[in-house]
């Protein structure tokens, strides 16, 4: 299948779609811009064309302000997921727990951040960082928007080679699991890149939940795919948000960090960065909200969690080579991270239990959700 193919299978509008597309077409101007739940909607449609409207209080799908990483993966054991936008769903302001990345398969869609309104052609991304406030609007038959969601709880172990770059989508990625302060908001225009759209068909062909999805095939795609927008489009980026500029240096000392992380200590971080240690420990702090000692820990034992998944040491070499003096310590910090034993953890394969879904429309996107 290619994108041309994919685009006819995913044109024809689904039920829900037909709703709220009627909905479009009588109060077009409430879809203009943001709106904070389906209340707020109807109020906005008041506003613009008095008491006269009538469709139910009750808006087609859900409206929460956060959207969870629980909330969009049936299978928790994925971390990655493709999912259609709905069209003619009005911009509705949401947070998500995960990244997201936001791809104009065909037509045009509007992306809201803040203050910001930016119009996405066929071809066309935005990245959207774990907790940014945003809307997206796709009101036309043609607008199909693929929403590609990458757990944030699961990036740093499955997505390791995307963080050892130099480039802006590394520091995106480094800003979004450490800094605090807020995280880029990027819009790459790819000019319909085949490249690009042909991985995003293999994502969507890939992406099912039949016991032959190959996760690893998935989460290949994912590399290959912001591989190929490092080496071909690294200049067509526009950041519609940035991070502070104070936040900027930490992405190349945390970098520092997870490259020395069996022998760093605070003072090599000030040798190394010509600051005093006492600098290094306050802008750390501030920047991430914990301290060097926490993220080192975090680190190390990141590291060893990859080792019992893919290695045969034992836990014992597990823990002398992450840099670990005291066994005792690590076991206790492991089983305080991972909640389970270094020996348990390697017995399940590093996964958690598995949740039963349901399936609902939630703000925009037809989702795998949990029930109660």
């Amino acid at each position: 299948m290619n994108a041309e193919e994919l685009t006819r299978l995913l044109l024809p509008l689904r039920e829900h779609e037909k709703q709220l597309r009627e909905c479009f077409l009588h109060y077009p101007a409430a879809y203009r811009q943001m709106n904070h739940g389906w209340e707020d909607f109807r109020q906005r449609c008041r506003q613009e064309y008095g008491e006269t409207i009538s469709f139910p209080e009750k808006g087609v799908g859900f409206m929460g302000p956060e959207l969870s990483e629980q909330d969009c993966f049936a299978d928790e054991h994925r971390e990655v997921n493709v999912i259609l936008h709905d069209r003619f769903f009005p911009p509705y302001c949401q947070r998500v727990g995960f990244l997201k990345i936001l791809y104009c398969l065909c037509g045009r869609a509007e992306f809201y951040s803040g203050q910001t309104t930016a119009v996405l052609s066929a071809g066309d991304f935005v990245m959207v960082p774990p907790g940014e406030e945003h809307a997206v609007c796709a009101t036309g038959e043609n607008a199909l928007t693929l929403n590609l969601i990458i757990k944030k709880s699961t990036f740093g172990s499955a997505f390791a080679s995307l963080l050892a770059g130099q480039d802006l989508i590394s520091d995106f990625f480094w800003q979004m699991l450490y800094c605090k302060s807020g995280t880029d908001v990027l819009l790459f225009r790819c000019e319909n890149d085949v490249r690009l759209s042909d991985l995003m068909v293999r994502l969507w062909e890939e992406n099912d939940e039949s016991e032959c999805s190959n996760d690893v095939l998935i989460k290949g795609l994912v590399i290959l795919f912001f591989g190929t927008v490092i080496k071909y489009h690294a200049n067509n980026v526009v950041q519609l948000k940035t991070c502070r500029e104070s936040g900027r240096k930490l992405s190349e000392m945390i970098r520092y960090m997870v490259a020395n992380y069996q022998t760093v200590t605070l003072s090599a971080m000030a040798e190394h960065f010509h600051r005093s240690e006492a600098y290094i420990s306050r802008y750390i702090h501030s920047e991430t909200g914990t301290t060097f000692r926490f993220l080192l820990r975090e680190f190390r034992l990141e590291k060893a969690a990859e080792m019992l998944r893919s290695s045969e040491c034992t836990v014992e070499e597990v823990v002398s080579a992450v840099g670990y003096t005291e066994p005792s310590r690590f076991y206790r910090n492991f089983k305080e991270r991972f909640g389970a034993t270094p020996a348990a953890y390697r017995q399940r394969g590093g996964r958690p239990g598995f949740i039963s879904p349901s399936h609902a429309i939630v703000a925009g996107v037809t989702v795998p959700s949990f029930s109660s």
